[in-house]
């Protein structure tokens, strides 16, 4: 799971912890900013929406 943070201007990564969750990974760039939606794509690209540039952007994995 996927979660955009505004207050810390990051995308954390979640994974099942037992019977809660616990955070695997934080993406952060000067392009996250205050991330204010998340969606994964079909093709497992993220594309989230920044308040901080006002613009959507869209992460590929590496290939």
């Amino acid at each position: 799971m996927f979660v955009g943070s505004l207050k810390f201007d990051m995308i954390a990564r979640l994974e099942r912890d037992g019977e809660g969750w616990r955070e695997a990974e934080r993406l952060a760039a000067p392009e996250t900013g205050r991330v204010r939606d998340i969606r994964e794509a079909p093709d497992g690209s993220l594309w989230f929406l920044s308040v901080h540039e006002g613009a959507v952007f869209r992460m590929a994995p590496a290939e």
